[in-house]
């Protein structure tokens, strides 16, 4: 898998050596069980369907085994691929506006790399526009308390989080790991009905300067 990891990395560095001045860049960070193939598709479906003009689209493929049954093993490997990732970024500086969009397990990779550079005593000098976190698969204390480090160093020009309270994968995560996952919407019936006010038990996640979209039925 180490030596797959090298190949798609040495890959996307060799197809971003792109000109970008004056242009704005998109990055995928695909989720777990998928492929170098299925990740470049999958960007490629976004520069169409968004659609994205304002530049080139990059797929971030990181070493998953691209095979349902191995959740677990993608759950290590994602921890590998964040300093990876954070080169990319560093490639992509010369561009106007770098925004990201990470689905599934890949919002791990996206969130601790950001974390590492706000948290870093050099500033943030690459220009990130919009940062979308898509059926984050991550433990949502965890990911409130990165954003709030994102958002207090006014890291993006946006920040937006799409949940949904039908995403089955986060359903059969959140019971693997005993939490709630951030992209999960908790519906009404779960939270005890009308026992308790239901917008007291915070039923998403809500962080200010985030903007949260429950896409449920989408």
């Amino acid at each position: 898998m180490a030596s797959t990891a090298a190949a798609n990395i040495r890959v996307l560095y060799a197809t971003n050596r792109i000109r970008l001045p004056g242009k704005d860049v998109l990055v995928f960070v695909h989720g777990y069980s998928n492929t170098f193939t299925s990740a470049v598709q999958g960007a490629a479906r976004l520069q169409v369907d968004i659609p994205f003009k304002e530049g080139p689209v990059v797929a971030f493929s990181w070493a998953s085994w691209g095979k349902g049954e191995k959740y677990i093993e993608d759950g290590v490997i994602q921890g590998w691929s964040i300093e990876p990732f954070l080169k990319l970024l560093g490639l992509l500086k010369g561009a106007a506006k770098i925004h990201i969009l990470a689905h599934s397990m890949g919002n791990r990779i996206a969130l601790q790399a950001l974390a590492t550079l706000v948290s870093s005593s050099a500033p943030v000098t690459l220009p990130f526009g919009q940062l979308i976190f898509a059926a984050a698969d991550e433990d949502s204390d965890v990911f409130t308390r990165i954003m709030t480090h994102l958002v207090r160093a006014n890291l993006g020009e946006g920040r937006t989080l799409y949940a949904s309270c039908q995403d089955g994968a986060l359903w059969a995560s959140a019971r693997l790991h005993h939490d709630d996952r951030a992209g999960q919407v908790w519906p009404k019936v779960l939270l005890g009905g009308d026992s308790l006010p239901y917008q007291s038990r915070r039923p998403y996640v809500l962080v200010n300067g985030l903007d949260t979209i429950d896409c449920t039925g989408a």
